[in-house]
């Protein structure tokens, strides 16, 4: 198998239909700036909805002279659970008077606050599911009146996440099916502007494995430059967001981000023509 002829015809095939290759690699690149967009604000938003839920605690108010040593053993070790503080009635009364500016004691003769245990959660167990999980764990233990948390908060963060997850998968995949669309009828296009030659070389007996491969290369050509038309754009326009757009930090984009993307429009041209492949060339050799 000829590899520089190959590669000869897959290059030539893009020069062959130089409007509907221009518009492929156009699509290519929106689709690809697209979604690099995408993965990037999602990057950043789970970013921010992982600060958001480092915040999440759990406080378990104790009853009276429990076994401290025991319970903070026990409490540690229930799995997802990161630390536990104990904040002593002392300090919850502190608390108290920062918090509204009056004193528990000038308010009631005694200090009635329960001594606690401030627990903080592991990061991946601080959504709604593992929290309420912990949370009956905890209320479980021996010493242990009842536990509270923002059980609201941590729901709505699960809620936004999930929405978000969602409405940009469905979106990258109406941008991948309209490149994929696109890619697919310019090979079409390359393939009946050569079904002459491609009906000679079945002729003389050229599998079509032979036939098939310039069409494929070309495809991946048209993948490999939009991937990286898109990466110049993307990394341009992320760094004029990150240093003079947002006040607030943003994340550095990895090197597998940069890496995914190229990867996804050569898949992105690849898959493209093999469609047009299986779909087209048979009718190609067949007239």
């Amino acid at each position: 198998m000829h590899i520089g002829y190959l590669i000869r015809e897959g290059i030539s095939g893009a020069r062959r239909t130089p409007v509907a290759s221009t518009v492929t690699l156009l699509t290519i690149v929106v689709a690809l700036s697209l979604a690099g967009l995408f993965g990037y604000a999602s990057m950043n938003f789970n970013n921010f909805i992982s600060s958001m839920r480092q915040r999440v605690e759990l406080e378990a108010f104790l009853l009276p002279q429990p076994q401290m040593d025991l319970l903070l053993g026990q409490i540690t070790g229930i799995p997802g659970v990161d630390s536990a503080h104990f904040v002593s009635k002392e300090e919850a009364a502190q608390v108290f008077e920062q918090q509204t500016g009056e004193k528990v004691t000038s308010l009631l003769d005694s200090n009635p606050l329960p001594a606690s245990f401030r627990i903080a959660l592991r990061p991946g167990y601080n959504d709604a599911q593992n929290a309420l999980r912990i949370t009956a764990s905890v209320q479980s233990l021996e010493g242990v009146d009842t536990v509270l948390y923002r059980q609201a908060y941590v729901t709505q963060l699960d809620s936004i996440a999930a929405t978000t997850r969602t409405i940009g998968l469905i979106g990258g995949c109406i941008i991948m099916l309209i490149a994929v669309v696109l890619t697919t009828n310019t090979i079409r296009l390359a393939i009946f502007s050569k079904r002459n030659v491609v009906q000679t070389l079945h002729l003389v007996g050229a599998t079509m494995t032979f036939i098939r491969i310039p069409f494929l290369l070309e495809g991946m050509l048209h993948g490999t430059l939009g991937s990286l038309v898109a990466i110049a754009l993307l990394a341009g326009f992320i760094h004029v967001v990150r240093f003079n757009i947002f006040t607030f930090p943003l994340l550095a984009p990895p090197l597998w981000f940069y890496g995914g993307i190229a990867a996804l429009g050569i898949l992105l041209g690849l898959f493209g023509s093999i469609i047009a492949v299986l779909r087209f060339l048979k009718l190609a050799t067949a007239r």
